[in-house]
């Protein structure tokens, strides 16, 4: 049995990528987080901002629902970028 490949999810690239230059000036670059993850705790932190009574959901359920809205701004900051390209 074979196993289908996972399917690649567009991380956005580095959040905050620099380059710098070690002792021996062989330049180096750190990647740091991906945009997606930027994103999701992004949205993380509103969504631990908004307190209503009686209502909670799971931090698992709410790791989901922030990843969801990342891959949703990476996709249109992407479609943005394509009709930017098209003008």
């Amino acid at each position: 049995m074979t196993s289908k490949p996972k399917e690649r999810k567009d991380n956005g690239g580095a959040a905050f990528p620099f380059a710098a230059n070690d002792v021996s000036n062989m330049k180096m670059q750190s990647q740091g987080m991906t945009l997606r993850d930027w994103f999701a705790g992004q949205v993380l932190a509103g969504i631990s901002s908004i307190s209503i009574d009686g209502f909670s959901v799971s931090p698992k359920d709410e790791a989901e629902w922030a990843y969801q809205r990342a891959d949703a701004m990476i996709a249109a900051r992407a479609a943005l970028s394509h009709k930017e390209a098209e003008k």
